[in-house]
């Protein structure tokens, strides 16, 4: 694609003042956006390198802020910078974003950055121009051009997020639904047989009777403990007492459950930190049903300068990823939990000693 007359003068002047050409100004740019991305902690910028969608994105944000400075196009932007209700885009930009694990706080942290390592190169380039383009044009250009992307795509994120945790709900709901099938109604339903077996033998089988009052005890106390699960919240309590006190509650429940923490604690929004706590809870009851042979369950918080790392692990036999279906019920709901605050979840297991569930976070402004 060729350049307008505009900019081949204006590169032309770059060259002759310090030898720069309008590719080279923006991949200065593109480089001092990698450089403050990652001064950030942004997943953006990893490695010395930037996300490639994030780089396309910037790129193409460049290539139109330049061509709009040069063709005068920028003399008619429309009043307002973005549609936020466009469908269509939105749908698409959601999924991406909800696709890369990438909190929308990373999205306007981008868009920042990149106006504010782009603004002076530009305004610079632009003076060069016949006629030179004023510095409060360029803004508005540049400025139309970054934010008609970054807060949509932050916008459609939550969106999918929303679709997702209701999906994790709706799944949550089903699983409550298996369990007093399979859980309760199978555990009343055999005491009740036993005791109608007791009475065909006139009673004289004590014993049967013993076995329904022991069925009939378990199924009680399995109602009892999805009781006290359904009603657990955070509230305003901190995440480690909240995790403390579960595992307080449910100490007569083996495996034991043993929270520690490392580094100072700071509070999260309420969303974020009911979201952990239902991760953590899921993460116990998956252990106390599965690692069978399981003395403990560890839960480590960890407070780090930009994120929280929880980690859940029991000595169990472990299991093999292989015998674990996609749609398994409690997995699918920690993953959808996860990736509605922004989080990253691992499962590191094999058939052998243990399972580690691995919680990470970031910490934004909002939660500290």
């Amino acid at each position: 694609m060729s350049w307008s007359p505009r900019i081949e003068s204006a590169d032309a002047s770059l060259r002759g003042v310090n030898g720069s050409t309008l590719t080279d100004v923006r991949a200065g740019i593109m480089r001092s956006v990698r450089d403050a991305l990652h001064e950030h902690g942004s997943r953006l910028s990893e490695g010395g390198t930037l996300d490639p969608a994030f780089e396309r994105q910037a790129i193409a944000i460049l290539a139109e802020a330049t061509a709009s400075i040069a063709d005068g196009s920028g003399e008619h932007l429309p009043p307002t910078t973005a549609d936020l209700l466009e469908p269509r885009h939105l749908e698409a930009l959601g999924r991406l974003r909800a696709g890369q694990d990438s909190h929308p706080a990373e999205s306007l942290l981008a868009a920042e950055v990149l106006f504010d390592q782009a603004i002076e190169p530009l305004a610079s380039w632009a003076e060069l121009l016949q006629p030179p383009v004023r510095a409060v044009r360029v803004a508005r250009i540049l400025h139309h051009a970054v934010f008609r992307r970054f807060p949509p795509g932050a916008v459609a994120y939550t969106q999918a997020m929303r679709e997702r945790l209701s999906t994790a709900h709706q799944e949550s709901r089903f699983r409550l639904s298996r369990d007093l099938h399979d859980r309760v109604a199978h555990g009343i339903a055999a005491g009740i047989q036993r005791i109608e077996l007791s009475s065909l033998n006139d009673g004289e089988d004590a014993s049967d009777l013993s076995a329904a009052a022991h069925t009939l005890r378990q199924t009680l106390m399995d109602v009892q403990n999805m009781a006290l699960d359904l009603r657990q919240l955070v509230g305003s309590r901190t995440l480690e007492k909240a995790i403390s006190d579960y595992a307080a509650e449910t100490s007569t429940m083996p495996p034991r459950v043993v929270v520690s923490s490392a580094g100072p604690s700071r509070p999260l929004t309420a969303s974020t930190a009911e979201e952990v706590f239902m991760i953590v809870l899921e993460a116990i009851r998956n252990a106390r049903t599965h690692a069978v042979g399981a003395t403990m369950v560890s839960v480590g918080i960890d407070w780090r300068r930009r994120t929280l790392a929880v980690t859940i692990a029991d000595n169990g036999p472990g299991f093999s990823h292989d015998d674990v279906t996609t749609g398994s019920i409690g997995l699918l709901d920690m993953r959808e939990r996860a990736d509605s605050i922004g989080g990253r979840l691992s499962i590191a297991t094999s058939a052998g000693p243990g399972t580690v569930v691995r919680l990470t976070i970031p910490l934004t402004d909002a939660d500290t």
